[in-house]
């Protein structure tokens, strides 16, 4: 496959929202958090650009970002005019193929950090603008981890609608449980139950 490597305008840089029918939309999500701490990083270090180019594919005169979503945003974030950017040239199905899971890689976190390594010897350096998660206390972790997989046994038991999460103790999840088992006892199925419990008096 056919590639160059250019100073492209990032105006002419298009965030892969998926209309290539071949390219799905990127799969990397962001926070307005993530950007600013990109953007400082970019803004610190706007040379590191260089050696970390944003991979592009040609659409309609422009240029759609498989590799590099987040830099493309923060250097517009900054203000840069021009970034370097790789551009390929996809002519067959396996070059389209290794654009894909270019894509996917660019974006992969393999490996975990050594905690104790970086709060030894890394603490003089500003860690968290640059990306690295917050250290937590094992407890926090499973906390954390318990509340994005649902899992209940780490921290207790825990009640999630929306981006609320509420924890219960083992006595109101018994009561609850009592309360489900004698709603489906009497009118033989689920449906209704949540109203149920909202319209008691």
């Amino acid at each position: 496959m056919r590639k160059e490597r250019q100073i492209l305008k990032v105006s002419s840089l298009l965030l892969n929202d998926g209309r290539l029918g071949w390219l799905p939309a990127n799969p990397r999500q962001w926070t307005a958090a993530d950007l600013d701490r990109i953007a400082n990083s970019i803004q610190t270090d706007p040379d590191f650009l260089e050696d970390r180019p944003v991979l592009v594919v040609p659409c309609d005169k422009k240029y759609i970002v498989f590799g590099g979503n987040m830099r493309r945003e923060g250097s517009n974030k900054v203000g840069l005019k021009e970034i370097p950017a790789v551009i390929y040239y996809p002519e067959t199905d396996a070059d389209r193929d290794t654009i894909k899971r270019r894509a996917i890689l660019d974006n992969g976190q393999f490996g975990a950090w050594d905690f104790d390594a970086l709060a030894n010897e890394w603490d003089d350096l500003p860690l968290t603008d640059w990306g690295v998660p917050a250290w937590k206390t094992e407890e926090e972790q499973e906390e954390k981890d318990a509340t994005e997989t649902g899992d209940t046994t780490a921290t207790g038991l825990l009640l999630k609608f929306g981006k609320n999460t509420i924890q219960l103790s083992q006595e109101e999840f018994d009561r609850l449980e009592s309360e489900y088992k004698s709603y489906v006892d009497t009118f033989g199925l689920p449906f209704g139950f949540i109203t149920h419990l909202l319209d008691r008096e």
